[in-house]
């Protein structure tokens, strides 16, 4: 199942934060993924189970990433760790963003298949700004309306 979604990233992003992205390696998908994965813990967690997650999950990313170059990896690690609160809320209002765009799909196309429950299932394909729209599909099928 594909799902069309209204994507205005000046909403969601400062120039600061897109610059932050891009020292870390990271993009609006990869964000909008870690909301969708752990939609649970940043939607109501505790603040400190949400930024010690943000931590782990991007120092992961960096290793993987970065693994061949040393000096590149530390850097963004060192990057990260000053400003892991940031990218943390980042990914807290899109977890909101999300859940408010995904309640507004109607009745009618998919709703019921759309609950909070589900929206760890979903994935961000695309991200157009130009466009302004977003494509989510479901990593499970099926998924019954």
């Amino acid at each position: 199942m594909k799902i069309v979604i209204p994507y205005a990233p000046e909403e969601l992003f400062s120039d600061a934060d897109h610059h932050l992205m891009s020292s870390l390696g990271l993009d609006p998908i990869f964000l909008f993924n870690r909301a969708l994965e752990d939609w649970t813990l940043y939607s109501y967690g505790q603040a400190w189970d949400k930024y010690e997650n943000t931590v782990d999950c991007i120092h992961e990313h960096l290793y993987v990433k970065y693994q061949h170059n040393p000096q590149l990896l530390e850097s963004s690690e060192t990057l990260l760790n000053d400003r892991a609160d940031e990218v943390t809320l980042m990914i807290v209002q899109v977890a909101g963003y999300l859940h408010r765009v995904l309640q507004d799909i109607p009745d009618d196309v998919v709703r019921e298949s759309l609950n909070s429950d589900v929206y760890h299932v979903l994935r961000v394909e695309k991200l157009d700004p130009i466009g302004r729209y977003g494509q989510l599909f479901s990593q499970s099928e099926p998924m019954y309306a």
